[in-house]
């Protein structure tokens, strides 16, 4: 089954605020503009069908790397 774009964008939004992943930090992993994620958490905010799905695989990506432990 295919997501809408309104299905992403709310996926990018609840995945962001329970990672608790910085603005810049995905914008900088999906290679777009900081300003693109600015208005992240806004009602309204709307990216463009490319910029959404930049940051729908930034998301992917974070959630599947393995978490880094501390082995001393």
């Amino acid at each position: 089954m295919t997501n809408t774009i309104s299905e992403i964008i709310q996926n990018i939004k609840t995945v962001r605020r329970e990672l608790n992943i910085p603005k810049s930090r995905l914008a900088e992993i999906a290679g777009v503009w900081e300003n693109s994620t600015r208005n992240i958490d806004d009602d309204d905010w709307n990216p463009t069908i490319e910029t959404a799905l930049k940051l729908e695989a930034a998301i992917h990506k974070i959630t599947q790397e393995p978490a880094i432990t501390n082995k001393n």
